[in-house]
C-alpha cells in the first residue's frame, strides 16, 4: 500500500508542474489536493480488482493442478 501512495504523489507533481508550466489548468474548483484524491482512490481501486483476480485465478490453477496430478 504505500508503493499507492508515492505513486499518487508522483502523479500529483506531475500533474502540478503541467499546470505551472501551463499545459494543464484547473477549474471549478479542482486543486491539486483533489488530484491526489482522485489518484489514489483510481489506483486503490485498480490494486483491489488486481488482488480479487489474482487470488480468484489462483484458485482456479490450484484447482486444475489438483485434477492433472498423477499419483504414482
Amino acid at each position: 500500500m504505500p508503493l499507492l501512495l508515492i505513486f499518487s504523489i508522483g502523479t500529483t507533481l506531475l500533474e502540478g508542474f503541467a499546470v505551472l508550466m501551463g499545459h494543464a489548468s484547473y477549474g471549478n474548483g479542482w486543486n491539486l489536493a483533489w488530484t491526489f484524491i482522485s489518484c489514489l482512490v483510481a489506483y486503490v481501486v485498480v490494486y483491489k480488482c488486481y488482488m480479487l483476480i489474482r487470488h480468484v485465478l489462483m484458485e482456479v490453477w490450484s484447482k486444475y493442478e489438483a485434477s492433472t496430478r498423477f499419483d504414482r
